[in-house]
């Protein structure tokens, strides 16, 4: 789950250096899972995922005892 992080940070400072490039254009589809004009393509974005995983998964298993 870091490394992806780190993947995607990667692809967001590319994307800032370089903004024609292919990682400004991809970014938004893999962190927010929207396309350029604003829509929903991919449910399963990494926002969605992370949220699950760590707060609804790992939170809920780690309370109940």
């Amino acid at each position: 789950l870091l490394g992806v992080a780190f993947v995607l940070l990667a692809i967001r400072i590319g994307g800032w250096i370089r903004p024609e490039t292919w990682m400004n254009a991809v970014f938004p589809l893999i962190f927010e899972g929207k396309d350029a004009s604003g829509t929903t393509v991919n449910p399963l974005s990494w926002k969605w995922t992370v949220d699950v995983i760590i707060a609804g998964v790992l939170g809920v298993g780690l309370y109940v005892k």
